[in-house]
């Protein structure tokens, strides 16, 4: 028990010590302590400590995975009021047969009957030589998940199977990471309605993408588009940006907040070289945009220095009646001292551009820039690289 006077603090307080202390980094160990140390704070630990039932058999036996199953059962059967506060199912197993699992169907019987069943699943494939990607489909069907769902990520699947997204109707966030599917699936579920998406962040998932804006017959649409706010994606995926503009012309009355922040699937070193937007993002018809963040790439041993002059040119598609309260660019920088290129590269354009599209009324613009460092190498000359693009700025 701890001592008065912290145990008789106003409940408000309490959960927000318990709230500050879930942040840090190893925060289970922490909220394991205080929910033993004072009953005054374990509900609330709780809520933390049981917001995520995680299966991981990390490539291990079928018999690992079992164990875990049977570990968490054991202790949501004892106090089944804990099963009330799982938020996310989060499996990263390669067992086809998960959903037959006796102790695992029986958890998902407990949160068929809470008050608030979980909102969200995250499953990664690790073995698709094992998988069986329908069943993952028919279980969230089965047990009801598919009607509590809001939110699914999907990673490193090579056969998802296209029902997951129309037996999930209520789906509004989607992130997909390494997704394929397999063209000859056809609709097994014709009466079912596509969940209507809020918010899509994808990677290296331009396949199913692709598929996803394919609405009109032979092909049934997966979702629909018409409900989309928020869009991440990769700016140095080729295929992925490709497709893009489609998007923006399917959603320029709804997207509110465009992030072109993702990291590419290849990351180093393809995105050394940064590829020009201008020619493939237009932005005219995306008056109800909110937010636009960007990350781009400066290779100072580039053979032209253009990078900024592009994302200038992109920001002005803008028509001049917008809606942009904020523009982010984050910018990491390939070179040595003393980063000519970088220096040599049109700041003032960007500037002029910033000043062009905000039309008099208050935006918000966020310089995030960085050198980039390995472990076997520290840059030199940063500090006056860096008091260069300030002065620039502030000149313009």
């Amino acid at each position: 028990m701890l001592f008065p006077p912290l145990s008789r603090l106003p409940k408000e307080l309490r959960e927000r010590i318990v709230d500050l202390c879930a942040k840090l980094p190893e925060w289970w160990i922490v909220l394991s302590n205080l929910a033993l140390a004072d009953r005054a704070f374990t509900y609330r630990c709780h809520v933390h400590l049981f917001a995520e039932l995680a299966l991981d058999n990390d490539f291990g036996p079928k018999k690992k995975l079992r164990k875990q199953i049977e570990q968490k059962w054991k202790i949501l059967s004892s106090n089944p009021s804990l099963a009330k506060l799982v938020r996310v199912i989060d499996i990263k197993a390669s067992d086809p047969q998960l959903f037959s699992e006796r102790n695992f169907t029986k958890m998902l019987e407990l949160f068929q009957v809470s008050p608030v069943p979980p909102h969200t699943i995250r499953i990664e494939k690790r073995d698709e030589a094992n998988a069986q990607p329908g069943r993952f489909a028919a279980g969230l069907e089965q047990f009801s998940l598919s009607q509590s769902l809001t939110t699914i990520h999907l990673d490193s699947w090579a056969n998802v199977p296209l029902d997951i997204f129309l037996v999930c109707s209520r789906l509004k966030e989607v992130t997909l990471e390494s997704i394929e599917f397999d063209k000859k699936q056809t609709n097994t579920r014709p009466n079912n309605h596509p969940p209507k998406i809020e918010h899509l962040w994808a990677r290296n998932s331009d396949q199913l993408i692709n598929r996803f804006m394919q609405i009109k017959s032979p092909a049934f649409p997966v979702v629909h588009w018409s409900n989309l706010l928020i869009l991440h994606v990769s700016p140095h995926e080729r295929k992925t940006m490709a497709l893009v503009q489609r998007i923006l012309d399917m959603t320029s009355n709804t997207l509110e907040q465009l992030f072109l922040t993702v990291l590419g699937f290849s990351d180093m070193p393809e995105e050394k070289r940064q590829f020009p937007l201008s020619p493939i993002l237009n932005l005219q018809a995306m008056g109800s945009l909110h937010v636009f963040e960007i990350f781009a790439v400066i290779n100072c041993k580039a053979k032209k220095h253009t990078v900024l002059k592009d994302l200038g040119t992109t920001l002005d598609s803008l028509p001049r009646s917008n809606s942009l309260e904020v523009f982010s660019l984050e910018l990491e920088i390939f070179g040595k001292k003393p980063y000519q290129g970088c220096v040599d590269e049109d700041w003032e354009e960007l500037c002029h551009k910033v000043v062009l599209v905000s039309g008099g009324k208050p935006l918000v613009f966020n310089l995030d820039s960085g050198v980039y460092c390995s472990p076997s190498y520290e840059p030199k000359g940063t500090k006056e690289l860096y008091d260069t693009i300030e002065n620039r700025f502030s000149s313009s």
